[in-house]
């Protein structure tokens, strides 16, 4: 029986030797995952025969029709068009590879011929009964040698894993969403479900997703799903071993594109990992440390007597998420006291300045005198702050005795509520002031009565 497939000859021009026997061997790989077929590989070099086998399985000649397919939806399966089998064979033929495929009592050889129906060149399979061994499903494939297949095989770490004969299984660390590995024959290598999918050279490391969007080729068609998918592993990788963050927090250091996903959004994500890379960078930097993304933050930080580390964008967003923004350390530093002062340390007037004002203050606002500071600012522009449960007065507001009771009030009012500007705290300021005129009021007409 001759079986003409609607597949052009020319399909998939791209594809050669190797995409066929790949889509071969994840075939047999799918089988032995999904059904429990036992999948067996064998090369032998003397004939330059490829053999893969599957023990006890078979397909029917519906498996001819595109579109066709018994997989499931199991994620563990390499492949989803259900079309492997058909264009792996295509390629082999094509490139001039003799394919015969064993499969229970049937012996099937594909060729490429022209078809009448279609006036085209087609791949057609010739199928016959007559096989002996009845014991599986089996491709074999002609004219691959030695040293062809010993490129090829490394490309299935399912086969390196399963043949430590043939050398040593690749090194890795396994996390839920794939293995980094780290081998330094695998730098830049790329695998998703054991199967190699291509080199990218903006990376350090190897990797093997479980998971990756993938067009018909198995070439990774989305680098924004490529940085994701490393962001996962990475996420579990540095934080359960110390080996590992060692690696991820270099990574990060260099900004390479195996760490790129930590610029994306969500950093809430990553908030344990982003505070032991924080807890790293200042071992590393100093206490007064803080990374930056251009050399213009430099100065800037250095004026607070802060010391700015340029780092790539990647070990910033991440560091941000434990430290905060650059923003947010620019405010704490306009906050910042660099000096407590001690009220015996004060001039005369000073101390007369501030214990007439904390006496008016008094009148309108329960405030212990022990809990007002004088304190000198990194900003020379701030004259007061309200630091729970202490208002800070700046040293300079105390040489104007008027200045200082404004100061104490406004900060006063923040204890009741209230942020600056908010009509709570607004409230709050005309209340206390309300207080003071009301009680002086009431002493004047004490004293003249």
């Amino acid at each position: 029986m001759h079986v003409d497939l609607t597949i052009r000859a020319d399909y998939l021009p791209a594809w050669r030797t190797f995409e066929g026997v790949r889509e071969l061997i994840q075939n047999a790989r799918d089988a032995e995952v999904e059904m429990g077929v036992p999948m067996v590989v064998r090369h032998d070099a003397a004939k330059s025969v490829l053999v893969v086998r599957n023990d006890g399985a078979s397909i029917p000649h519906e498996a001819l029709l595109i579109g066709y397919s018994t997989k499931s939806n199991d994620p563990r399966l390499i492949g989803r068009f259900g079309e492997g089998l058909k264009l792996g064979v295509l390629a082999l033929v094509r490139d001039g590879r003799e394919v015969v495929i064993r499969n229970g009592p049937e012996v099937w050889t594909p060729a490429i011929r022209r078809s009448p129906g279609f006036d085209a060149d087609v791949l057609g399979f010739d199928i016959r009964r007559g096989r002996t061994d009845r014991g599986g499903l089996e491709v074999e494939v002609q004219g691959l040698g030695a040293d062809d297949w010993a490129a090829m095989r490394r490309s299935f770490l399912f086969l390196l894993d399963r043949e430590p004969g043939e050398g040593p299984a690749p090194e890795r660390f396994v996390t839920p969403k794939g293995s980094v590995l780290t081998g330094p024959d695998m730098a830049e290598q790329l695998y998703v479900k054991g199967i190699r999918v291509g080199r990218n050279e903006r990376l350090v490391m190897g990797y093997d997703l479980l998971d990756a969007d993938l067009d018909r080729d198995r070439r990774m068609i989305e680098p924004h799903s490529l940085s994701a998918r490393l962001r996962e592993v990475w996420s579990h990788a540095a934080l359960h071993d110390d080996a590992m963050f060692a690696t991820f927090y270099e990574l990060l250091s260099l900004g390479s594109g195996d760490v790129e996903g930590f610029q994306l959004s969500a950093p809430w994500r990553d908030a344990d990992l982003a505070a032991r890379v924080a807890k790293e960078f200042r071992r590393r930097h100093g206490e007064r440390a803080f990374p930056v993304s251009t050399a213009e933050a430099l100065q800037d930080l250095e004026f607070h007597l802060w010391k700015g580390v340029v780092v790539p964008e990647p070990m910033r967003k991440l560091a941000e998420v434990a430290m905060g923004t650059l923003s947010d350390l620019r405010g704490r530093l306009r906050h910042e006291v660099v000096q407590s002062v001690e009220r015996t340390s004060l001039a005369p007037a000073e101390r007369r300045a501030l214990d007439g004002a904390l006496a008016l203050l008094a009148r309108g606002c329960a405030v212990p005198a022990e809990h007002v500071r004088v304190a000198v600012f990194r900003d020379p522009h701030i004259q007061g702050l309200w630091a729970a449960p202490d208002i800070l007065v700046a040293r300079r507001v105390l040489a104007d005795k008027d200045q200082t009771l404004l100061v104490l009030v406004h900060e006063a009012a923040h204890r009741e509520g209230g942020d600056d500007g908010r009509k709570e705290h607004v409230d709050n300021v005309e209340e206390i002031w309300s207080r003071i005129v009301r009680a002086l009021r009431r002493e004047r007409v004490q004293a003249a009565a």
